[in-house]
């Protein structure tokens, strides 16, 4: 049940942002929540195109697209996705297997755990 409670509390908090700017460098981003569901998403392959609209998003197994909606401060760089201190994530063409988070209504994966990582509200 709290499990539960913890998902649609991280849902609700994400969705309601999930907006892209320019300090992000137009990765869409979303509040941090005060916690993340310890379900781990399904491998992905990073996709970068600066160009697209969001810029970076996942290609799962079968070739679907993910959107995916990063947390608050993470941003893009030349590098590729980076966490609030400046670490990189996420490049163009690396599979994350170690992703967690949630699904937002509009199919949005909400990212708030990646690279032995979680980004919460302290």
């Amino acid at each position: 049940m709290r499990h539960h409670v913890l998902l649609r509390t991280l849902l609700a908090a994400l969705s309601a942002a999930g907006c892209a700017s320019a300090q992000s460098g137009g990765l869409p981003t979303a509040p941090l929540v005060d916690a993340c569901p310890a379900g781990r998403y399904v491998a992905f392959t990073i996709a970068i195109d600066r160009s697209a609209t969001p810029p970076v998003w996942g290609v799962g197994a079968s070739g679907q697209r993910l959107v995916l909606v990063w947390p608050e401060g993470f941003t893009l760089a030349e590098a590729g996705v980076l966490d609030p201190s400046g670490r990189v994530v996420a490049r163009a063409g690396q599979v994350i297997d170690d992703a967690m988070g949630g699904t937002d209504g509009s199919g949005a994966d909400l990212i708030c755990g990646i690279g032995g990582q979680v980004y919460v509200k302290r």
